[in-house]
């Protein structure tokens, strides 16, 4: 009976761990994405998200706004996916907060309707 020698072995254990790895990042992407085919949506519903935020800024000057929900069936919860570090925001959607440095900021939020269906939206904000 012949030995396998231990670098091989090490070898080997190294490339499953990679590969179940690399599984996993893939596996944990696909329940993070925004992308909207990964996003649960019902096509017979009528829920839009709207970001009630102004889409320019200057630095210093405070900003607020709001997400709102039209259409699908209340309860609706808001999450902010993306945003600037200086912009907050709280459960009820409203978004605060005083632009720091100049350049273009992309807020990304979602909303989810008492059915579970969902709708996201992006909006660009160019601060100078």
């Amino acid at each position: 009976m012949s030995r396998i020698p231990a670098s091989r072995l090490l070898t080997v254990a190294l490339l499953v761990v990679v590969l179940l790895y690399s599984e996993l990042l893939r596996f944990d992407a696909l329940f993070k994405s925004t992308d909207p085919s990964n996003v649960r949506k019902n096509p017979n519903s009528d829920l839009a998200l709207v970001i009630n935020l102004a889409a320019t800024g200057k630095i210093g000057q405070a900003m607020q706004g709001k997400l709102q929900a039209t259409g699908g069936t209340p309860p609706y919860t808001f999450k902010v996916t993306s945003a600037p570090p200086w912009l907050t925001t709280d459960a009820a959607g409203n978004l605060t907060g005083t632009p720091t440095i100049a350049g273009n900021f992309t807020v990304e939020g979602s909303v989810t309707d008492g059915k579970t269906t969902v709708a996201t939206k992006s909006l660009t904000i160019d601060v100078t």
